[in-house]
């Protein structure tokens, strides 16, 4: 039985990668090129990292997000990352908590991006310290969207609202009334990324 070095090991994994870059020549430019496209608004860090990709799994990256507790003199915060940007899929990618280990914002994101189906609840929830909502914020693709109601919800300490703000695909609309013409018309395009 032969025992790898590390160098032995990093000349293996140059090889996968050049085997897979000379199969992607065989694949026509035009699929090349539709692979490369990706969702534009960048949040934040690497989002050239595709954890579903062949190349990714040869050179044996784990698709689990990593877990990570900061604590602060009065917080703390729970991150998942993957290829230095948030990303969960069964939850918020981003939790602050309080002292008291009350949630005092939560966040989800997809790749980096602020993404949460609307049907499923808001993109980012903030909370005052007695629990209730500060603030509700729906995005989708990593822009303030919701097609059900108002994208972005102030609340008031005993959780009523007092202020609300209506966006389709990032654009703000002006008006309630300019909100429902838009959707009635349908003149905005959002096509699911994930």
């Amino acid at each position: 039985m032969t025992v790898k070095t590390l160098s032995d090991k990093v000349v293996d994994a140059a090889k996968k990668v050049g085997e897979y870059y000379s199969d992607l020549k065989s694949v026509g430019k035009e699929v090349w090129d539709e692979y490369r496209k990706g969702p534009q608004p960048r949040v934040m860090g690497n989002h050239d990292v595709d954890i579903e990709s062949p190349l990714y799994k040869i050179l044996g990256f784990s698709a689990e997000p990593l877990h990570k507790v900061t604590k602060f003199p009065n917080m703390w915060v729970e991150t998942w990352v993957i290829g230095g940007v948030y990303h969960r899929k069964d939850g918020p990618a981003l939790i602050w908590h309080n002292k008291d280990d009350s949630v005092a914002h939560e966040s989800w994101f997809i790749r980096g991006y602020a993404h949460r189906d609307t049907k499923e609840g808001p993109q980012t929830i903030g909370y005052y310290e007695n629990g209730k909502p500060r603030v509700h914020i729906y995005c989708v693709n990593g822009l303030e969207h919701n097609e059900d109601g108002p994208a972005v919800i102030s609340f008031k300490e005993d959780g009523t609202p007092i202020k609300e703000k209506y966006y389709l695909k990032g654009r703000q609309c002006r008006s309630k009334k300019h909100y429902l013409h838009a959707l009635s018309t349908k003149k905005y395009n959002m096509t699911p990324m994930f």
